[in-house]
C-alpha cells in the first residue's frame, strides 16, 4: 500500500486510502448479514477485519499528519 508521505504523488495515496476504507465498508454490510443468519463467529471475524483495515487507514493518516508537523 502507498504511505501518504507525499512520495508517490498526492492523489495516488489517498485513493489508495479511500479503495481500503470502500472494502471495509463493503465488508462490514455483511456484518449484518451473519448477525441475522445466526453466524456469531462470522460476524466477530468481519469485524475484527474491518477494524483491522480501519485502523490501518487511521495510522497512515496519523504517520502522514506526524511527518508534516515536524
Amino acid at each position: 500500500r502507498y504511505a501518504v508521505d507525499g512520495r508517490h504523488g498526492g492523489a495516488q495515496p489517498l485513493e489508495a486510502l479511500a479503495a481500503d476504507l470502500t472494502g471495509a465498508e463493503t465488508e462490514a454490510a455483511g456484518i449484518q448479514t451473519a448477525l441475522d443468519a445466526q453466524d456469531y463467529i462470522g460476524a466477530l471475524n468481519t469485524v475484527k477485519a474491518v477494524t483491522a483495515k480501519v485502523t490501518s487507514v487511521k495510522e497512515q493518516i496519523q504517520a502522514a499528519i506526524d511527518k508534516v508537523k515536524k
